[in-house]
């Protein structure tokens, strides 16, 4: 059965999503060869619904599946907008979908030659990198949004990764070659603060070759997720070239017990080299 928006003009009913495009086994994404995945000519802000947001998503959209796959390799060229948000591009792969259930896991890996982002992009990379736009990233976890649109009618969901069947890790992010701005454990997006991003179990980030500019185990506190685990950072090879973030830091406030990671940060190194 397919849900649809024409249906309900208002409010989207809370069985939507399990009606809607369900897929019972994995889904697997795979971007190589001398693909080029140009820069977005609108933000999510010039949309109709105020909410759609250009990118590369393992998952679906307001749906469920099982686990999830995304390889970004070869000479890949995935644009984002350049500095100061100028342009609006896609510049993010997410692991799982919008607003969406993996009832599994979620693996994402960047390889080969393949670059996320814009090579023009000199703006100054900080601590507060998941808030800006105009930085490239690369994600296990799914993105929650403040609200659902179809044709105009409006629902509200979490993004979840729900690790069903216990594995060591619900979310799985590695670079092993090419480039991007951000590893990370968390999501670009707006405020998320009801409903926040979801996952069931540990977090893996893993860098075994290829430059990043920075790695973040967590995130702001308005770009809410809640990692009910460890995050893990395994450093096995490649290069860092800024930072690397464990707990987002809490700018003087208490964060909320139930917010952010709720287990430990861990940084490993393991068979890189010099400690430069």
């Amino acid at each position: 059965t397919v849900y649809s928006g024409d249906d309900h003009k208002n409010t989207i009913p809370e069985n939507a999503r399990k009606e809607r495009a369900v897929v019972t086994g994995d889904t697997y994404v795979e971007i190589s060869g001398n693909a080029h995945v140009p820069v977005a000519s609108h933000n999510e802000n010039d949309s109709t619904s105020g909410s759609d947001f250009p990118a590369v998503y393992g998952g679906s959209f307001c749906s469920t599946v099982h686990n999830t796959e995304v390889i970004i390799g070869g000479n890949v060229v995935i644009e984002n907008g350049g500095p100061n948000g100028v342009a609006f591009g896609y510049g993010v792969v997410f692991g799982a979908g919008r607003d969406d259930i993996v009832k599994g896991t979620t693996f994402v890996k960047l390889t080969g030659d393949a670059v996320i982002g814009n090579d023009s992009n000199t703006e100054n990379i900080t601590n507060s990198t998941v808030s800006q736009k105009h930085f490239s990233a690369i994600t296990p976890l799914g993105r929650s949004s403040t609200a659902s649109y179809m044709n105009g009618a409006k629902g509200y969901y979490t993004c979840e990764i729900q690790n069903i069947e216990g594995k060591d890790y619900a979310a799985v992010a590695e670079v092993n070659g090419g480039s991007v701005d951000v590893l990370m454990a968390g999501g670009r997006s707006r405020n998320t603060k009801q409903y926040p991003n979801t996952v069931s179990g540990n977090v893996q980030l893993v860098l075994s070759g290829g430059t990043v500019k920075a790695i973040e185990a967590g995130s702001i506190e308005e770009k809410e997720i809640r990692i009910k685990g460890n995050v893990d950072i395994l450093i096995k090879g490649g290069t860092v070239e800024r930072y690397i973030l464990g707990h987002y830091p809490s700018f003087g406030e208490i964060p909320d017990p139930e917010e952010n990671i709720t287990g430990q940060c861990t940084l490993t190194f393991d068979s890189c080299g010099s400690a430069e």
